[in-house]
Order: structure tokens, then C-alpha cells, then sequence
């Protein structure tokens, strides 16, 4: 039933083909190609490709979906993994995931939930990537975890396009939650000192200026774990910050870019809906940034070291 659901969503959601047609400049074929939507015409991307460029369908994207809902529902978790959204922003979002008031019905203390993310931009902004992480319910935070191997599929656009989303390894999707599970223990157990932690993290300021934005932002940190333990325990503000843990170190860090930092095409909420949810590819957009923030990755490393 959920996948006869997810295919209705997405025909819905994308109820048009992308094309590429050879683009020409006084009355003479060039050697690029724009890609346009079927249904208005108007061009996905301002860049341009070449001949060899394999534009994906939306049946590809149906097609991975289908096969992301199959892996979760041989571990056993289906009945959870029942809410899809999808977005369309120079190409195709889709985002697997529980739906909203099963988290509410199961939530118990800083629990996390599987999110399967597929992005796939078009026209030369990148590849068709395929990615497991987590939801968690606490803050709303979306984590794409680099550091962890054997959680993502990633295709290009190129005559294989075809034949590597037909035969797409699904070992990948079923040990992928598995995978992060163990890595979010092993954030758990590790132990960082927190001044030591900023300091690998973010490079001293050389200015009065970046000084004042440096200690802003460690600043800001300090209060998102300090709250969060205050949250748990009650005992977070009036303790401070000494050691922390991994876990700590990756969410306080994580959290802040992906809510709090000044940002281009900064989410801007209005409600409880846009506090606990990505509703709209403006905050796709912010997560993504966050993921292969420099920052992030420098805490994510730290906190999986042993």
C-alpha cells in the first residue's frame, strides 16, 4: 500500500519530464543543451550540458524510491516509514521518512528516526544522490553524516544513468540505518573537552570583527548543548560546559548551522509545522549546506574519534 501511495505522491508532485533540446545562437546549433519541463517549457537550470548529459525521469526517481521503501520494510520498520514528501528545485527532492504522529506516539527522550533522502538536481548541478541519516525529534535537526562510509548510492549523468538505477545495490539502503546507529553509540561514549573542541574546529580570528563573530558563535553552541542537557537531565546551566560528549559536540555544532547561522536563503519560521518538518526546498537548500559545512564535518570527525 505505501508504495501505491508514494507513486500517487509523486506523480503529483512531478506531473512533468524534464527534456534536453541543443541550444542555438543566430540560427546555428551550438554544441550545449539547456534542459526545459515538459509542462511549461521553462528551463530547469541556467547551465548548460553537453550531448552526453542523461537527464533522469521521474519514473527513475519512482523507481529508487520503490526500492528505498523495499529495504526499510525488510528491517522490519515499514509500518514507521510511511510518510513521503518531495520537492522540485532544479531537480527532483524526495525525503522517506515516519510521518509526523508516529514520532509523537513513540517519542521517548533524544530519539532519532531514519530519513532516506534522495536529491537529484539537474543541469550540471550534480549527481543523483541517494543518502540514509536521521531525524532528530528534539531540535528538528536533519543530519547527513559524511564521515560515515556505506550510507549513500551516488549515479551520474551518463549513459550508465539507466542500468545503475535499475540494478541498484539495495545491501547499501538495508545496513545503511544499521550503520549510523553504531556510529551515534560510538558519539555517545566519546569524550571532548569543549574549549578544545572549538578550538580544533574553528581557526583563531585575525580581526576585531571575525573575534566578535568567533566568540558569538561559540557562544551560541554552549547555549544549544547547555539547553539540551538542561532538557534531559536539569542540569545543564548550572553545571556549564567542561567535558561533553561526541554526541553533544556533533548536535551542538550540527544544530547551529542548520537553524541559527547567518545564511543565504535563510529558513525564516512562522510555526510549529516549519519548526519540526523541511516544508519547502528553501530549507532542503539550508540542509544541504549544512552537511558539507566545514565546521560540521570538523565536529563530526572529532566526535567519532577515539
Amino acid at each position: 500500500m505505501l508504495r501505491t501511495e508514494a507513486m500517487h505522491y509523486l506523480d503529483r508532485a512531478f506531473p512533468f519530464e524534464v527534456y534536453k533540446e541543443q541550444l542555438r545562437r543566430c540560427n546555428e546549433d551550438t554544441a550545449y543543451f539547456g534542459l526545459f519541463r515538459t509542462d511549461n517549457n521553462e528551463q530547469v537550470s541556467s547551465k548548460t550540458v553537453t550531448d552526453r548529459y542523461v537527464p533522469h525521469t521521474t519514473e527513475d526517481i519512482k523507481k529508487i524510491t520503490v526500492d528505498c521503501i523495499g529495504a526499510f520494510e525488510e528491517q522490519g520498520i515499514d509500518e514507521h516509514l510511511s510518510g513521503v514528501r518531495a520537492w522540485f528545485n532544479k531537480g527532483h527532492y524526495v525525503c522517506i521518512a515516519p510521518p509526523r504522529g508516529v514520532r509523537k506516539r513513540v517519542h521517548v527522550r533524544d530519539a532519532i528516526y531514519p530519513r532516506v533522502n534522495i536529491y537529484a538536481p539537474l543541469g550540471g548541478q550534480g549527481s543523483v544522490l541517494i543518502n540514509c541519516g536521521w531525524w532528530r525529534e528534539k531540535c528538528g535537526n536533519l543530519a547527513q553524516p559524511v564521515c560515515v562510509e556505506g550510507i549513500k548510492l551516488n549515479f551520474r549523468h551518463t549513459s550508465s544513468l539507466e542500468h545503475n538505477i535499475e540494478s541498484l545495490d539495495k545491501t547499501i539502503l538495508l545496513d545503511s540505518w544499521s550503520k549510523l546507529r553504531v556510529k551515534v553509540r560510538e558519539m555517545e561514549r566519546n569524550s571532548v573537552k569543549f574549549n578544545d573542541a572549538m578550538d580544533i574546529i574553528f581557526s583563531e580570528p585575525r580581526t576585531s570583527r571575525n573575534k566578535t563573530r568567533h566568540t558569538n558563535r561559540i557562544e551560541a553552541i554552549a547555549k544549544r548543548i547547555m539547553n539540551e542537557r538542561e532538557y534531559h537531565t536539569q542540569t545543564g546551566k548550572l553545571e556549564g560546559l567542561n567535558f561533553i560528549s561526541g554526541w553533544e559536540l556533533y548536535n551542538g555544532v550540527q544544530g547551529y548551522y542548520q537553524h541559527d547561522a547567518p545564511m543565504r536563503s535563510a529558513i525564516t519560521r512562522s510555526g510549529d509545522e516549519q519548526l519540526h518538518e523541511l516544508v519547502d526546498g528553501t530549507s532542503w537548500i539550508r540542509m544541504l549546506k549544512t552537511k558539507a559545512n566545514k565546521h560540521v564535518i570538523a565536529a563530526e570527525e572529532l566526535a567519532l574519534a577515539s
